[in-house]
């Protein structure tokens, strides 16, 4: 009867080499047909084996580049819905370098100009086209293999940068925010333009929510806390819409999934990318007192406010 050599089977040569093998004992009958001897057959799998593992790690290298450049290719497509808020926001800072511009100039026109104002209408306009520079450059970086500039940031300033940019269109719809935000919270590792990215399509989205069902006057609340003993940082977003229905709630977050006829179905697919590689989680759910929350939880930087304390919602 033949019988395989066990896994991880050692050779050992007259040198005290030893080699990694695999094989088999081939039984060799006499003319009784009983086995007399047996045959040993081998073949040494050192170098099959990591020739092996370099064929995986190559193939493993060549499906990662393949993913990357789908990840790309998905990102350039998205750049309208995932940016259009940054980039329509941008006439902010344009309208505010404008207008500094032109109180500069006025105050010029007179006889004696206060060099303060002027000095701190340049130092304003100075501030905001740096602003707009800023978000012109982190939108061609979403669109190309550099990598986001990761840093220690405060998820409240994020926020509150978000909500600026978005608060002409919420004027405009006449949602009303409200929001509670604790404070001292520990800081995250994050770029800050991609979470502003992906809080500002939360925000967005919760827009549209309320207004499919005429709940703009009823706030949206967002709120921030500190959770797991201050091991993670918790950031929520609920709106009084609609709610999402069940058999869309979990695919929400499927690529090309979108309950928006105009929508592209992959703003939430790229929100919870750049979440995800950050070390945190996206999580959606419907309320009981009905719309719906989107909620992003990160991981606190150590030590950065080690006075900070748990806050509860």
């Amino acid at each position: 009867m033949r019988a395989m050599l066990p896994p991880g089977s050692i050779l050992i040569d007259a040198n005290g080499q030893e080699s990694e093998i695999e094989g088999e004992f081939i039984p060799l009958n006499d003319a009784a047909n009983v086995a007399a001897r047996y045959l040993l057959c081998f073949r040494h799998v050192g170098k099959l084996r990591q020739d092996m593992v370099a064929a995986l790690k190559a193939s493993e290298m060549q499906l990662k580049k393949h993913q990357d450049e789908l990840a790309r290719v998905a990102r350039i497509n998205t750049l309208g819905e995932m940016s259009s808020g940054v980039a329509h926001e941008i006439n902010q800072p344009l309208s505010a370098i404008m207008s500094y511009n032109e109180a500069c100039l006025a105050m010029m026109d007179d006889a004696n100009p206060d060099p303060v104002l002027l000095r701190i209408s340049l130092v304003s306009s100075v501030r905001q086209a740096n602003r707009a520079g800023q978000i012109i450059r982190r939108l061609r970086e979403l669109a190309s293999r550099k990598q986001p500039e990761v840093a220690p940031l405060n998820i409240n300033d994020a926020l509150r940068s978000a909500l600026d940019l978005t608060k002409n269109e919420l004027a405009a719809r006449e949602v009303i925010v409200t929001t509670d935000l604790a404070e001292n919270l520990p800081q995250v590792m994050a770029d800050s333009i991609q979470l502003e990215q992906v809080i500002i399509n939360l925000i967005k989205n919760a827009v549209d929510a309320m207004a499919e069902k005429n709940r703009n006057d009823e706030p949206m609340r967002i709120f921030a806390y500190s959770e797991r003993r201050g091991r993670h940082i918790r950031l929520g977003i609920r709106d009084n819409g609609t709610g999402i229905p069940e058999n869309v709630l979990p695919h929400v977050f499927d690529p090309f999934y979108s309950s928006k006829s105009e929508g592209m179905g992959l703003g939430l697919t790229i929100s919870q990318t750049i979440i995800e590689s950050i070390g945190g989680r996206l999580a959606a759910r419907n309320l009981e007192t009905g719309g719906a929350e989107f909620s992003l939880t990160l991981p606190a930087l150590k030590n950065s406010h080690p006075d900070a304390k748990e806050e509860q919602q």
